[in-house]
């Protein structure tokens, strides 16, 4: 915009020192063919017109950014919370390279610079996920509960109350309030309940 500023203050600068004040010289012809020679004054009707094409090439060009503007908003609501499908889907494939990190973490236990290059990448992308309202159930040592977990083993024992969740193979997680993906958890039964 300061472009077509200056080029708009050019035009007044050119006009003001090559056009005599009015009430000092007679307008005829030839004096105005001595004071403005007919190249000066065509480079003034060019200037101006050049300065009222750059005007409306501006304003096309304001209205497509604006339409791109539109386009790129649209396109963030489309990934936004407020559309669950897609965003779901995104975020459980997610979820997969946070299992396969927390594996290769523990695989890898050695404290050595990949264990914690495979631990930085794991929390980084938790903090991402939390952003996104997703955060991991909290499932051992918890009552089993089937709207959160899916029992895919059991486990006999005496030293825990029945039906609490004593190890997980797989963690789930939740977004917001709905269940993103559910914690594959294994589950204590008493011993006398063998059989």
């Amino acid at each position: 915009m300061k472009f077509f500023e200056r080029l708009h203050k050019f035009s007044q600068y050119i006009e003001i020192t090559h056009t005599p004040p009015p009430d000092t010289v007679e307008s005829s012809p030839e004096i105005d063919n001595i004071l403005q020679p007919p190249p000066l004054q065509d480079a003034i009707a060019d200037l101006k017109e050049a300065m009222q094409k750059l005007g409306r090439v501006q304003l096309r060009a304001n209205a497509l950014a604006e339409s791109d503007r539109k386009e790129i908003k649209q396109m963030l609501q489309s990934v936004t919370p407020s559309s669950t499908v897609p965003q779901k889907e995104v975020l459980q494939e997610l979820l997969l390279v946070v299992d396969r990190l927390e594996d290769m973490a523990r695989l890898n236990s050695n404290n050595d610079t990949w264990t914690d290059g495979f631990r930085m990448i794991h929390e980084r992308l938790l903090r991402i996920l939390e952003k996104w309202d997703v955060i991991p159930i909290e499932s051992v040592g918890q009552p089993f509960t089937p709207h959160l977990h899916h029992a895919v083993d059991v486990a006999y024992t005496n030293e825990v109350a029945e039906n609490t969740v004593v190890a997980e193979q797989r963690r789930g997680y939740l977004c917001g309030k709905d269940v993103l993906r559910y914690a594959e958890v294994v589950v204590a039964r008493r011993k006398e309940n063998i059989g």
